[in-house]
């Protein structure tokens, strides 16, 4: 006779077997658990207990409370409060509920529910335990009301802002502000009140805003005089907006060969920008940099705007030894911009900038142009296309159009052969013989790099050239494995050299820890070779790139656990070391 078996716990007669799964669900509310005794004990326990709690006159809602018929209400298992008539069950992620009215998102808590009702909703009169403890009770009718001063620091809820926290809020819009290159006069902008919505709250004066924005950026300046101190040559050191809310003040500062700080003021020119407040808002962001040595005031239009903007900064003698630079179209601002941000997503900027590109090119205004690289498109290649091709020639179209002499200075250019400076360091004959098999890349190259030197072409702008050339190398049927390696290096320098340093290691980078199915022991390894290249380049001294090595691995692993969009640029601060103590923890094993 067979032994019986262990006999089975009740706990188990309170659940039923989720089809296709191993789990149980709870008969009670519906609720799945692993199928464990332990589990499935704890939750019972936990649901017994708060079962008996609810009174009759709670919140629960019951099947018919709605006579629509909304299958919200009729849906098995424990039934929703009245605090869910407003919401609906977020379509896109799960345990998220939508408000009705506003469309906006959150926890579905029953809580969060009811603080954005409080917000959202307020004719509802909904109140919560925490914030009815704040609130002032009403007088008596025998008592006549005091009057409270209305001085605009009062939250909706009553209770009463400190100057700390009107300080605090300030500094927090102030940062907004310096963040995203909002512009002073778009402070009654709806976007941003919305940040202050719920309070009665009165910003500062003009005046006011401007104290605050001097102690923020003064914050900001000594933090990048830290780092450029740290740093030994050309190096991007601040703050390049993304998506800025008005263009007027897209602007980066940069550190020269020379050790000189540059700021560049890309401020494209529309219809509703006068010469005065250009002048004048160019005047606001100099009265805050004047430790630089030069301004580069860049703009998109290369005429009479310009001229007048030189002509107004020049009577003011704090000016003295500003440097004016131009370029034409707004494309090439854009580009120049994006492509020197460090930490973007190049790629995918490179994608855009390749569309347009190409539709600059198929224009009637560039037909006449590019009959001089007619004889050029002969060119065997294997995987690269006319557009790819075009998107080399896109500078130069743009540079030349309208300017003469820099037409006749292209056509120069192309006359002019290989003319490389590595020639001479590089006796490989059979290299320059590929290089003369796509002699049309090697020209442009060769003209690239002239007027790279002379200040001709925004370095975004030969960036994005060396780039499209990078490619039209490697795909090339010309070149052997070794002759393409050469010609990529050589390639890279100018790309390194035009991009700037930091720039260059981030866009070095981004695809590399960005592709999927890495191991923590590549990424350690990658982020260690990525070190050694920045001690190489002069971007960090041996006594800060460990902190910032920290830094980049912590950041890749933070993007890969869904805690934050991969910005390469927030690694570069070597004065910030962030947890060096979960760092070590994740990577000791690798040592």
């Amino acid at each position: 006779m067979a032994k019986p078996g262990r006999q089975k716990s009740r706990t188990w007669d309170h659940f039923r077997p989720v089809s296709g799964t191993s789990r149980m669900r709870c008969t009670r509310c519906s609720t799945e658990v692993t199928a464990r005794r332990d589990r499935m004990q704890k939750h019972w326990d936990g649901c017994v207990v708060q079962g008996p709690r609810e009174s009759e006159h709670s919140l629960i809602a019951k099947p018919g409370d709605r006579r629509d018929g909304d299958p919200r209400w009729n849906q098995p298992g424990r039934k929703r409060t009245a605090t869910w008539r407003h919401f609906k069950d977020s379509p896109d992620h799960k345990g998220k509920a939508r408000c009705d009215k506003c469309g906006y998102e959150l926890s579905a808590r029953v809580d969060r529910m009811k603080k954005h009702l409080i917000v959202c909703r307020p004719e509802l009169g909904i109140e919560i335990e925490s914030a009815a403890k704040d609130v002032k009770p009403e007088p008596s009718p025998r008592e006549p009301e005091q009057q409270t001063p209305q001085n605009g620091l009062e939250r909706a809820n009553g209770r009463r802002l400190t100057e700390s926290d009107v300080r605090a809020l300030n500094r927090t819009l102030g940062r907004l502000i310096l963040r995203h290159n909002i512009h002073i006069d778009l402070l009654d902008d709806p976007e941003l009140k919305n940040l202050w919505q719920g309070m009665v709250y009165v910003p500062p004066s003009r005046q006011s805003w401007m104290s605050v924005i001097e102690d923020l950026w003064r914050m900001e300046k000594s933090k990048s005089e830290t780092f450029v101190r740290r740093s030994r040559r050309l190096t991007l050191v601040t703050d390049a907006c993304r998506e800025p809310k008005t263009p007027h003040f897209a602007s980066f500062i940069a550190v020269n060969e020379n050790g000189e700080s540059v700021m560049w003021d890309m401020s494209p020119v529309s219809a509703d920008v006068t010469v005065e407040n250009v002048g004048e808002g160019l005047k606001m962001r100099l009265n805050r940099l004047r430790q630089l040595d030069k301004v580069i005031a860049v703009t998109t239009d290369g005429g009479i705007m310009m001229n007048s903007v030189r002509r107004a900064l020049e009577k003011d003698p704090a000016y003295e030894g500003v440097i004016f630079g131009h370029c034409l179209v707004q494309q090439t601002r854009k580009m120049a911009k994006d492509l020197l941000i460090a930490g973007g997503d190049l790629w995918t900027k490179l994608k855009t900038v390749e569309r347009i590109c190409s539709q600059i090119v198929a224009s009637s205004e560039a037909q006449e142009f590019l009959r001089t690289f007619e004889g050029y498109k002969e060119v065997e290649m294997q995987g690269v296309n006319a557009s790819e091709w075009n998107s080399v020639l896109y500078c130069l179209i743009r540079i030349t159009q309208n300017r003469p002499a820099l037409k006749t200075l292209v056509r120069r250019g192309l006359s002019m052969g290989i003319g490389f400076e590595e020639k001479e360091a590089i006796a490989d004959e059979d290299f320059w013989l590929a290089v003369e098999g796509i002699m049309p890349v090697a020209r442009v190259f060769c003209f690239l790099q002239g007027l790279s030197e002379s200040c001709e072409l925004t370095s975004g702008c030969v960036a994005f050239g060396f780039y499209w050339i990078r490619r039209i190398v490697q795909a090339s049927k010309n070149f052997t494995d070794v002759l393409r390696e050469s010609m990529t290096e050589a390639i890279e320098e100018r790309i390194r050299l035009a991009l700037g340093m930091e720039a260059y290691v981030s866009w070095y980078l981004d695809p590399r820890l960005r592709g999927a199915g890495m191991k923590d022991r590549d990424v350690h390894k990658t982020c260690v070779a990525a070190s050694d290249m920045a001690v190489r380049l002069g971007i960090f001294g041996d006594e800060d790139v460990e902190n910032w090595k920290d830094n980049l691995f912590l950041e890749w692993h933070d993007y890969k656990d869904g805690k934050g969009s991969f910005d390469l640029s927030s690694c570069w601060s070597p004065a910030v070391t962030r947890k060096p103590e979960r760092y070590f923890h994740k990577f000791e094993t690798f040592h």
